[in-house]
């Protein structure tokens, strides 16, 4: 006897070839033999070739048109089947459905289910579907749902209850087959629209798509169709008419839309009956929890709509009955929702019912740790993940008590002689960095639970074998221990506990750096080596050797498909690249085995898949490592080449060629916020590496098609954040009120601006045929600064202006006639608003230092701003004041200089000159420069 496999492969066999004599009537026959296999017979293979006899098969698309029984029992074959997740046979489903929904006259509840089918969202981002079948199958699904709404009665007419307790499993509702639109059908088509609209929101939170999330994903005659049946309903024909269980569902079924009109009319029908009935008063059926329904709702809604819902819930889902039935992970989930809303709203009464409902779900979730842990410290461990998890967002963990509670039980847990899971220490190394870097517990607990910690990693590297998992969890605590140095060593403390630390973490990185399993990654050996270099690795011979083998071992392992690459190796390879030449282990051989691994990491496929945020991370590493390599310049040819790679890599990101593919804007048009305080970031980087370009050159590299693009997109993006839109820019046009100093922006300006350009002005003036050599160049970086600054003018504070103005003082002399009109209103501005200043203190203060001179300044008296020899820069351009009182101003400080200058000629003596006479004869010489230059003040 032949087996059913083996006829289903000599079928689909036969399949692989045109049958020209295969007639209907044979069709038939073999589509409903494939609809009586069982179950049990139907494994991966045999699955597969029903499906590819189904797709395959002669006249089959003919017979699924005209024979709706055929159409439906075939798909109903398929829907049973138990495979999931795997992603050829979801391929092969959707095919099918394509095939079979030629078929205008299928039940309502087999169009709903394939519409679902059609809309689930694949979360492995490798079998993700392409754009183009995505629109595919979104075409389809809005046939599908047409042909539905088009079987819902229209106005004036009323759909049925049907049954007593329309809410239906699926199969059950299969089996009402083509009934007319009832109740049932009218609950599962608002359940399919919720399960569409969340799928189709996924795939714009996880770049399926490249769109913004829309709102209102579904056609307008579809949500007013549902509500006009909803509507018609017995119990909501009336506000005092009582619902049943199943309309509470129904209810809660449209708040889970992410359609915010579906969404805001069950808002509505919810308020409206919650005033005079209680939802949970009413019997569902056994196998049903409407609590859990709406946490589980309450995850894929978001903003606004997300914490209405959690007004109208938050007392439902958090009853100790409730959660005692809940599993712990939903709780976790309910609880992240909790501490949206907290951080989100401020409703003192909504957020007295918040904090209530989730010390409920804490304590429920500690009750269910304890219940199902086989012991004491299993618990324990469960019970301060969670607690270190919301430490940071649930404001009762945040208080003084409460983290010392959470430490105590983090203490039990590393102190027990018992194994801890990875996790654990993964989160625990999460945590203390946390506590460190918010200084809200006390240096000994905190130092305490560190040296536990230490010991533990300690303990997991005595293994022999380090698996992944404890891979994961030791490099994140040596991310969190490098972090603690850093802190650390600017104390140069002998404390006690500050030693053992040091010795304890000297310990782990000699342990990580000769393990015989460690795997040597781009990301290890760059957490690694940063860490050993806190610790003074470097200047110890002895780990030169095996230094240089993992870096060299890590470069290789980088590989050459772009499939296999992730947005993060390049920042990782840039990080092992500057540790070569910080651990004296830089050749030819390692820049090379660099220059190999950036070129396949920064391909322009994997540039797209990272964000800003990592843009910014890998060019802020270049630029460091191209001032590392500058000093081999002139000797390497590997180091040339991959400093010229630098250029590139940062000029291709800052091209409109290799745009992230994650939209940049909200759906009212604004910039995100992060996105947008990434691209300023990435703007000054942006600058940072062109000014590097330019001041430390490579020999014979022409640099100037990288710095077009650097340029152009630090301009572009380089602004205060109220200029982020049109609209904000008008608005601060036509008002003056709204120009606030910006003073991250005019930090910015003074620690990364000014100090990058003022050498280029000092080359200028030291050495004029270097700076007339590349003078196109240097004209076009000047242009730049000055339209960075023009831009950002009425956000920049006093003391930006004034070392805007000690910097452009010679760019008159510099430029010798070719000023032009901006440049020359940049340096207008710059003397305007300095004098202005000056003027209004007296000269004297403290305003013009920068945060750096600041904090090394051991006096903290005011002092004389304007020197005299600054007085003299400030009058050689004092024809470009056209204010008359502040050119008075200027006068008479340059008068009180001169005056002083003759009495000291009068007394002269043979003592030597002091620093403050030198100041003032520049000034001298400075004046009479500008004079005899023919420069005229009229007033």
């Amino acid at each position: 006897m032949v087996s059913v496999p083996k006829i289903l492969q000599v079928i689909t066999r036969l399949f692989e070839s045109p049958q020209p004599s295969f007639r209907p009537a044979d069709a038939y026959l073999v589509l409903n033999f494939l609809r009586g296999i069982p179950l049990d017979l139907r494994g991966p293979t045999v699955t597969m070739n029903m499906f590819k006899i189904v797709l395959h098969c002669p006249h089959a698309s003919t017979l699924f048109e005209n024979n709706t029984r055929l159409a439906t029992k075939i798909i109903l074959t398929f829907l049973v089947e138990r495979l999931r997740d795997d992603a050829e046979v979801e391929e092969a489903m959707r095919r099918v459905i394509r095939s079979v929904s030629v078929n205008q006259n299928l039940p309502t509840p087999l169009y709903l289910t394939m519409t679902r089918k059609l809309s689930r969202q694949r979360r492995d981002a490798s079998t993700s579907d392409s754009p183009a079948a995505l629109v595919q199958d979104d075409a389809l699904v809005e046939d599908l749902l047409e042909r539905v709404i088009r079987r819902i009665p229209r106005v004036g007419q009323e759909i049925s209850e049907g049954v007593p307790y329309g809410f239906l499993s699926q199969k059950e509702m299969h089996k009402r087959g083509g009934r007319e639109f009832e109740k049932p059908e009218l609950i599962f088509l608002i359940s399919t629209l919720r399960h569409v609209t969340v799928s189709r929101a996924a795939r714009c939170k996880d770049g399926a798509v490249e769109t913004v999330f829309n709102p209102m994903p579904l056609a307008a005659h579809i949500v007013e169709a549902v509500i006009r049946g909803v509507e018609s309903l017995p119990a909501f024909r009336h506000e005092d008419a009582p619902p049943r269980a199943d309309d509470w569902i129904l209810i809660s079924h449209l708040m889970g839309c992410l359609d915010s009109r579906l969404h805001e009319f069950g808002k509505r029908l919810w308020r409206q009956k919650a005033r005079l009935y209680d939802p949970t008063s009413v019997k569902f059926s056994e196998d049903f929890n409407l609590p859990i329904w709406l946490a589980g709702f309450l995850f894929s809604l978001r903003g606004t709509d997300k914490i209405d819902a959690i007004k109208l819930w938050i007392d439902i889902m958090t009853t100790p009955q409730v959660l005692s039935e809940m599993p712990p992970k939903m709780m976790r989930v309910l609880l992240v929702d909790v501490t949206f809303a907290l951080r989100n709203d401020s409703d003192s009464n909504l957020r007295e019912r918040l904090i209530l409902g989730g010390n409920r779900i804490l304590d429920a979730l500690d009750a269910a740790y304890k219940s199902s842990s086989s012991s004491t410290v299993s618990a324990s461990s469960e019970i301060v993940r969670t607690r270190m998890s919301f430490s940071r967002f649930f404001p009762p963990l945040e208080n003084p008590k409460e983290l010392e509670k959470t430490f105590l039980l983090l203490k039990d847990a590393l102190e027990s002689d018992e194994e801890v899971a990875c996790e654990l220490i993964r989160e625990s190394a999460d945590f203390v960095r946390y506590m460190q870097r918010t200084e809200r517990i006390d240096k000994q607990t905190l130092s305490t639970v560190l040296q536990l910690l230490t010991k533990r990693v300690l303990r997991v590297l005595d293994q022999p074998f380090l698996d992944e998992a404890n891979t994961e969890a030791i490099i994140a605590a040596i991310v969190a221990f490098t972090a603690l140095l850093r802190d650390i060593q600017p104390k140069e403390s002998n404390g006690e506990e500050d030693v053992t630390l040091r010795n304890l973490f000297h310990a782990i990185a000699v342990k990580i750096f000769y393990h015989h399993s460690l795997k040597p990654t781009p990301l290890i050996i760059a957490v690694l080596l940063q860490y050993m270099e806190l610790l003074d690795f470097t200047s110890n011979t002895q780990y030169t050797t095996r230094v240089r083998e993992l870096i060299l071992t890590a470069l290789r392992s980088v590989p050459d498909k772009v499939q296999e690459i992730n947005s993060h190796t390049a920042q990782h390879c840039f990080d092992m690249t500057l540790r070569a030449v910080r651990f004296h282990v830089m050749d030819e051989e390692v820049l090379m085995g660099a220059s190999v691994a950036l070129r396949h990491a920064t391909d322009t496929a994997i540039l797209r898949e990272m964000s800003w945020e990592q843009r910014n991370l890998m060019i802020e590493r270049g630029a460091a490592l191209y001032r590392e390599l500058s000093h081999s310049f002139s000797s390497s040819k590997q180091a040339r080449r991959l400093g010229k790679q630098v250029l590139n890599v940062t000029a291709l990101a800052a091209s409109e060629k290799v745009k992230p593919r994650e939209p940049q804007m909200h759906s009212d048009g604004t910039p995100r916020h992060k996105d947008f305080r990434c691209l300023r970031r990435c703007a000054q980087l942006m600058w940072v590496v062109a000014m590097r370009a330019t001041l430390l050159p490579i020999p014979r590299t022409p640099v100037d098609r990288y710095l077009v693009s650097m340029l152009r997109f630090a301009k572009k993006h380089w602004i205060a954040e109220t200029l982020t839109t049109s609209e904000q820019t008008e608005k601060a046009a036509k008002d003056p009120a709204v120009h606030q100093v910006d003073e991250k922006l005019s930090h910015e300006f003074l620690d990364v601006l000014l100090p990058l350009f003022h050498p280029l002005i000092v080359l200028g003036v030291t050495d004029k045929r270097a700076f007339y050599a590349n003078f196109r160049r240097n004209k076009f970086i000047i242009s730049t600064a000055c339209e960075i600054l023009q831009r950002n003018s009425d956000f920049l504070s006093p003391c930006v202006w004034y070392h805007v103005q000690r910097t452009f003082s010679n760019l008159f002399s510099i430029l010798q006639g070719q000023i032009t009109p901006l440049e020359l209103k940049v340096l207008q501005l710059a003397l305007k608003q300095t004098l202005r200043s000056v003027q209004a203190c007296g000269n004297r203060g403290t305003w013009h230092l920068t945060e750096q001179k600041k904090s090394l300044r051991q006096e903290t008296e005011d002092e004389t701003i304007l020197t005299p020899k600054w007085i003299g820069d400030m009058f050689s351009c004092a024809e470009f004041v056209d204010d008359p009182d502040l050119r008075l101003y200027l006068i008479s400080l340059l008068t009180e200089q001169l005056e002083v200058v003759g009495n000291e000629a009068t007394n002269e003596t043979d003592t030597s000159v002091s620093e403050e006479e030198k100041s003032r004869l520049i000034c001298l010489k400075k004046t009479m420069l500008t004079l005899r230059r023919g420069s005229v003040l009229y007033y």
